[in-house]
Order: structure tokens, then sequence, then C-alpha cells
């Protein structure tokens, strides 16, 4: 079933009650995403019926939440360029903790304490994270494929997900080189990346986020710190009372 309105464009996927939403991009790539993703809900008798939102840029996130209905679900897109999918989410959220591991994804980071326009480039994608929905930036991952893992029916449990919390951004310029990998530890005193010629020492040790695969103008990556391995390691490194 399909529904069109100025902004968003609405499907469901599935007969049965609908338990999850997800949001994604208005384009080619996705729609073929969601095609395929409802067929297999069809195939899948034990699978839940989904709210499918999609959107673009000039999409109204007030309208994105509004159509939600406060639904628990994920916002996948390919803004940034990671080689394996990333989630981001705000663990003002309790919830988010659960939904992050059950995706397949091997890091979920907590944005919480940045603009979401620094991480994102856009307000509005910040503004659904805020909303709960988890972020899943997939890169050049094939969305179908992304999409039909996330909702198999399997009694795996939670997945080995390592959680990180996002401190700042490290700002770009016209040339950058990057020379650490991504969520691997970098010490005191390493170089870390190379600006318009200076190069960048790390003052205290932190994990990098999507370094050189950052889509946001002026931003090399992101600085963070790991909290832990499982759900419940990062609900004790995330507690409410470190919001603010």
């Amino acid at each position: 079933m399909e529904t069109s309105d100025a902004e968003p464009t609405v499907r469901t996927c599935g007969t049965r009650p609908i338990e999850y939403a997800v949001v994604v991009p208005d384009d080619d790539r996705f729609r073929g995403a969601v095609d395929s993703l409802e067929g297999a809900i069809e195939a899948d008798k034990n699978a839940p019926a989904v709210l499918v939102l999609l959107v673009d840029d000039n999409t109204d996130p007030g309208l994105i939440t509004e159509e939600l209905g406060g639904l628990p679900g994920i916002a996948v897109s390919d803004t940034h360029a990671p080689p394996d999918p990333v989630a981001f989410f705000d663990r003002s959220h309790p919830e988010a903790f659960d939904l992050v591991a059950s995706l397949p994804v091997e890091n979920g980071v907590d944005v919480h304490d940045v603009r979401p326009e620094t991480a994102f480039g856009s307000e509005s994608h910040g503004e659904l994270i805020e909303a709960g929905l988890v972020w899943v930036e997939i890169g050049a991952v094939d969305p179908a494929a992304f999409l039909r893992t996330v909702f198999e029916t399997d009694d795996s449990g939670e997945s080995p997900t390592a959680f990180y919390v996002v401190s700042d951004a490290v700002p770009g310029g016209d040339t950058t080189a990057v020379a650490t990998p991504n969520f691997e530890r970098v010490d005191v005193g390493t170089v870390f990346a190379e600006v318009d010629g200076d190069r960048l020492v790390a003052n205290w040790p932190f994990f990098p986020v999507l370094f050189d695969e950052c889509g946001v103008d002026g931003v090399v990556g992101y600085r963070a710190a790991r909290v832990g391995t499982s759900v419940a390691e990062a609900r004790a490194g995330l507690r409410p009372d470190s919001l603010r």
C-alpha cells in the first residue's frame, strides 16, 4: 500500500500490526530497497509490518516525527561513506541501546553531546535522532540487503556491537590526509591527520569516527571515547545523569 503526500511519502510493508519504522531517502536506490523489503516481509510470515517514510532534504522533520507516531525505528542514509554500516543514536532514549545492538552493525555511536549539524551537516537529521530514531550510515553497502538483514527473524540475540560517545568534530580544510584507521585507539602524541599541510597531534587518547569518510563539509571526522562492547556496558557508561 502506498500513499503520496507533499512530504513525506508513506508506505506500509506487511499486513500485521506495525511495530517498526524506517526512514530512507526518496531516491531510486532506496525506493528499490523498499520494494525488496516489502517482498521479504510478505514472504516471512513472522516479520512485523513496517512503516516506511521516504523523505528528501526539504522534508519537514516535524512531519516525519508526526507520521512516526512514537514508533521505534531507524533512519538509513548514505550521507557519509563508511565501508561498513555505522549506527548513531542519542543516549537520552534508553530503548536506543537495544535497537543498536539488534542491527547488523559493528559500531554504535552516541552523538548526544554534539550539535546535529556538526555530525550530519543537517539539523533535520539530528532532530530524528533526538526523536528516538537510530541513524544508520550505510555508505556503499546495498540498502536492499541491509534492510532485509535488519528484518530477518531469528533468535540470535544482540550482535557484538562496540559502543562509543562522540566528544567533538575535527575541523578540516582544503586538503586533508588521514593517518589512522577508524575505531582504532589513537594514543597521546600520535599524528592522526594532516590538514592543509599542518600535522594534527593527539593531545588525549581517542577513537576516530568517520575519519576520511565524513560527508560534512569542513569536517575531517569525529573524536570519540569507547564505552563498551555490550548493551550493559554502554548503559553503565552512558548513564542518564551524564545528560546535559
